[in-house]
């Protein structure tokens, strides 16, 4: 009732005790009146209030990542493959989503409004010799009332990178399910390289709550594995002269069964592990393009040696296609070369090398025995 009415209550209590006045009554008033006001902030609803933000608080999360060589340039906007299949962090912003799921029900714990969130990564060189190290820290909190819902050891937490709307349909809506996409065509720029393709080097890793302290969760290390399958179309030229390569197409005809899917569906799912779904809209056709120009070989001087062309796709199968390499000779005179491609099943997280041979009348091609795993450990 005091609190209900504290300016009624302090225009009684000056009344009664005087003005504060210098003299010797004012100021026994004025000390009597500084003791009630000290007795009522002792007793005002503050604690009250300040214990009301702290429950609302967001934690945020932290955790480091382990993939791939350290011994790569970190200043690109985005993680990537390099030719040599070893992985390279970049420092980015808003790349990656974090979920985070309670432990006895399986339901997404939301951060703030929505139930994912995105998180900065960042490079940490030379923390190991064998492999990259990363920092990823997410941007957004997990309120403190949703804390009591994790468990140290148990409760999972789940990453996946890179997500950035674009153009070709990558997405994420406010359940965080996530929408990968991928084009069918891929145009090198300048030296053909897998960097040239980082913003579909989709990657996605599991770990768990290993600690909460004040103000952070933190989840223990997590490693990646790859989502698409690659192709490297490795062309070597034998045709005793200067050439260009302006485009690489591997087709499916409309009445064979099989192709690449457009997009992938990531969904965290409510009490189960997160699925990851392939769409049943294909490409019949996926392509290479080095635009006009072409990118120039010289004739072949060591054996074995090539330069190597790329195309993503996601795991994907076909009964049979036809590849087809064009370029230009030495005189800017155009030719096409095509052979047939037996069946083919890709997987995640796999390179492909397929080997092109150009001589003056045909083409060779020839598979690898062997499939390589994207990430060199």
């Amino acid at each position: 009732m005091i609190l209900g009415n504290s300016k009624y209550f302090f225009g009684e209590l000056l009344s009664r005790t005087g003005s504060f006045s210098m003299g010797e009554g004012g100021g026994r008033g004025r000390m009597w009146v500084l003791f009630f006001i000290l007795f009522l902030a002792a007793c005002s609803p503050s604690s009250d209030i300040d214990e009301v933000v702290e429950d609302n608080e967001a934690w945020y999360m932290e955790t480091s990542a382990m993939l791939g060589d350290v011994d790569t340039p970190a200043k690109m906007t985005r993680a990537h493959w390099n030719d040599d299949n070893k992985f390279s962090w970049d420092n980015s912003s808003n790349e990656m989503v974090v979920i985070v799921k309670e432990t006895a029900t399986g339901n997404i714990v939301p951060w703030g409004t929505n139930n994912s969130c995105s998180a900065k990564v960042r490079n940490i060189t030379g923390a190991e010799d064998v492999v990259s190290v990363a920092s990823i820290t997410s941007n957004s909190g997990i309120l403190k009332t949703d804390i009591q819902k994790l468990t140290v050891g148990q409760s999972p937490v789940y990453f996946l990178s890179p997500i950035l709307p674009d153009v070709n349909g990558s997405s994420i809506n406010a359940d965080g399910v996530i929408t990968l996409a991928l084009p069918n065509e891929f145009a090198h720029d300048a030296t053909p390289s897998l960097s040239d393709f980082k913003r579909y080097t989709y990657i996605k890793g599991t770990s768990t709550v290993s600690e909460i302290t004040k103000a952070q969760i933190q989840a223990a290390t997590t490693r990646f594995t790859g989502i698409p399958a690659v192709i490297r179309f490795a062309v070597t030229n034998d045709r005793g002269e200067r050439i260009k390569v302006t485009g690489i197409s591997v087709s499916i005809a409309e009445d064979v069964a099989g192709g690449f899917p457009k997009t992938m569906t990531w969904n965290p799912g409510n009490s189960s592990e997160p699925s990851l779904t392939a769409s049943a809209l294909l490409y019949k056709s996926l392509q290479v393009s080095m635009g006009a120009v072409g990118h120039e070989l010289t004739e072949a001087e060591t054996e074995g040696s090539y330069s190597p062309f790329y195309a993503f796709m996601f795991p994907a199968s076909f009964e049979s296609a036809t590849l087809t390499l064009e370029g230009k000779d030495n005189s800017n005179n155009t030719f096409t070369y095509t052979c047939s491609i037996p069946s083919k099943t890709f997987g995640s997280g796999m390179i492909y090398t397929w080997n092109l041979t150009i001589e003056d009348n045909f083409m060779r091609l020839k598979f690898n025995e062997y499939e390589e795993g994207i990430f060199q450990w």
